[in-house]
């Protein structure tokens, strides 16, 4: 997800994907399934960052979530989500 003139985008198919991770995965219920990086995707995102401080901001030296979904918040989603499939 990358910031365009103040608003967050990225592939629809993908933030879907991120939205439903967030809601059924992590508890953001507030979160809807839209396909659009919207505020509260955004907030989420910045909240799972800072959950999961030490695999995702620490190695990038960051003391906050920055919102951005990039190497280390892609590789702790699909590391939790796989986590929790192979558990089943």
């Amino acid at each position: 997800m990358a910031c365009q003139q103040g608003r967050y985008v990225g592939d629809p198919v993908q933030v879907r994907r991120l939205q439903a991770f967030l809601n059924g995965w992590e508890g953001f219920n507030s979160i809807e399934k839209t396909g659009v990086y919207d505020p509260q995707t955004y907030g989420a995102v910045i909240e799972f960052q800072e959950r999961y401080k030490s695999d995702i901001l620490d190695p990038w030296g960051l003391q906050s979530g920055t919102g951005f979904v990039y190497y280390t918040t892609r590789k702790k989603v699909n590391d939790k989500f796989c986590e929790s499939v192979n558990a089943r």
